[in-house]
């Protein structure tokens, strides 16, 4: 199977700033960055807790990337 990762697929499609396309599982919340940063915190800690990088459910340079299609993945479930 070839993937195209070139941004000229379907992450071109993106409405506003979406310009990704990510794996995800039934349950997992998607939190906006307008939530406050004390809340944004307590999050990071609970994740920490749980044996989670936080960083690593964050878009951008530090997310897991799947290596079967190249597009973005979050979960515990991944692990």
């Amino acid at each position: 199977m070839i993937i195209d990762n070139s941004g000229t697929g379907i992450a071109s499609l993106g409405r506003d700033e979406d310009r990704f396309v990510a794996h995800v599982a039934p349950g997992e919340r998607v939190i906006p960055p307008v939530i406050s940063a004390d809340t944004q915190a307590r999050l990071s800690r609970e994740m920490m807790a749980a044996g989670l990088d936080p960083d690593e459910y964050i878009v951008g340079p530090h997310m897991s990337i799947n290596p079967i299609t190249g597009q973005p993945e979050f979960g515990w479930l991944k692990r």
